[in-house]
């Protein structure tokens, strides 16, 4: 029996190893979005999940089933109007709590063995950021204290909001070990998350465009691929594009991750987040300058794929511009732009009203702020969700929803992480600063950083800083 169960886990250990199982498993997820099975494949990843964390000799295989999970939430089998209705029906919250009960178990079982073996120490107390994140917590765990009325609302979005990165940063750092291979591993599945998402993009356009035929605001506004709306489908493109480049300064498959970089940055475009592409293209351009000045071996590669991109681009301009089709593809941008909206409150699409309110919540109550249900009834937008009512801009949100004592904690914990990524820089940390900065850059202008699928990667970037070694090769060249 030994003898069995010891095959059975070595061929579990081997496919897991092998190069087609983060591919495999973003696959099945694609399969499940584009079929409508979201909630079957959910209930299924958390049984890989489940499987990796607990019969394998590495946490690391337990990562692809758990990133990719959220993602297959799928646009199909519904209508984007009755979303709401539909991820909250009793079939819909059969299947995740079974799949919640499933990770629970895993979990338990496998901090039970570990804790009885001996066989992890992880020093949170020590750790660079342990502090910086129990100051978030704390800081907005205190928003609307004291505010009248208090609404007991705002202390379970306040929980939620804080607790979320306290969860992600405390679970990544017990299941990341410090290894160089467990880097490169998480590296690729963010490249394969990220693959996933510009698929899933893709789908919806070949579901959908037909009846818009150009991309213009209406076009965008039903652009919901079941686990985001356009500015979140963008953001999170650019946010993963730092580990394609990690791994094209690694020198791991580098045509092929450079390719990928090509792909998301395009395909964030057709998501028509303004945001993204004034964060992530500036961000493509920095980063292969900075790949291409200090990595050797990868100049003819860049240089020779870099001049075949921007030559797609050119011939694709053109092609348009003959075709008479320049509207088609510019329409959304170029009608809420400064100069074709007419002024800088219609170009922000509500933004800087938002602003406004926040900034007059502050003054209401200037040390603990209104508190954020508080925030988000008072400024959200009509019939819309309660992300319409956030402020666009994490400063603003932190500013009226939790006061000084809010903002204080934020840029405390900003502080730190700034420290993380400059106190013995090397260009592996430059990477994951970048994705971190990706999103603390767009998300003063969006929603991002408060969402939990942003704050999973932004702490996941953060343990793997922390866990580069003094010392370790930084580039392969």
């Amino acid at each position: 029996m030994n003898r069995d169960n010891d095959r059975i886990k070595g061929t579990l250990i081997r496919l897991c190893n092998s190069p087609y199982y983060i591919a495999a498993v973003a696959a099945l997820a694609f399969l499940f979005f584009v079929t409508g099975l979201s909630f079957i494949g959910i209930v299924i990843s958390s049984a890989i999940f489940a499987v990796t964390l607990l019969f394998t000799d590495n946490e690391r295989y337990c990562f692809p089933p758990l990133l990719t999970m959220i993602f297959q939430l799928s646009f199909v089998g519904h209508d984007a109007d009755n979303e709401l209705q539909y991820f909250s029906s009793p079939a819909a919250i059969t299947f995740f709590a079974v799949a919640a009960v499933i990770m629970a178990i895993a979990l338990i079982v496998y901090f039970v063995k570990i804790y009885k073996t001996r066989q992890r120490k992880t020093d949170f107390f020590r750790r660079p950021m342990f502090w910086a994140f129990v100051a978030l917590f704390a800081a907005t765990i205190l928003g609307g204290l004291f505010y009248k009325p208090y609404d007991f609302s705002s202390l379970l979005y306040a929980a939620g909001i804080g607790g979320m990165f306290l969860a992600f940063y405390a679970a990544f750092a017990f299941l990341c070990d410090k290894t160089e291979q467990t880097r490169i591993y998480l590296a690729r599945t963010m490249v394969s998350v990220m693959l996933l998402i510009a698929a899933e993009l893709a789908a919806f356009y070949a579901f959908n465009f037909a009846d818009y035929g150009i991309m213009s605001s209406d076009w965008k506004a039903v652009m919901h691929i079941g686990w985001g709306i356009s500015n979140t489908i963008g953001a999170m493109l650019v946010m993963l594009i730092p580990a394609a480049y990690y791994l094209i300064n690694k020198n791991i498959d580098a045509p092929f991750h450079y390719f990928t970089v090509f792909v998301a940055i395009t395909a964030t475009y057709f998501t028509m987040s303004r945001t993204a592409l004034v964060v992530g293209a500036p961000m493509c351009v920095i980063l292969t300058i900075i790949s291409f000045v200090k990595n050797k071996s990868l100049r003819p590669l860049l240089g020779v794929m870099s001049a075949c991109f921007v030559l797609a681009y050119v011939i694709f301009a053109i092609a348009i511009i003959l075709a008479g089709k320049i509207d088609v593809f510019t329409d959304f941008f170029i009608k809420n732009s400064v100069s074709g909206s007419g002024t800088v409150e219609e170009a922000s699409r509500g933004r800087t009203d938002l602003w406004k309110g926040y900034f007059e919540l502050f003054k209401s109550s200037p040390v603990f702020g209104a508190g954020f249900y508080n925030a988000f009834e008072k400024l959200r937008l009509g019939g819309m969700t309660r992300f319409s009512g956030m402020a666009h801009n994490t400063i603003m949100q932190y500013l009226g929803s939790c006061g000084i004592v809010g903002i204080a904690g934020y840029l405390y914990h900003r502080y730190r992480s700034v420290r993380l990524f400059v106190k013995g820089y090397s260009y592996e940390k430059l990477m994951f600063a970048a994705g971190c900065a990706s999103v603390v850059c767009m998300s003063l202008l969006d929603v991002f950083f408060l969402s939990p699928y942003f704050a999973m990667f932004y702490c996941l970037y953060i343990v793997l800083s922390e866990n580069v070694q003094k010392g370790e090769t930084e580039i392969n060249e």
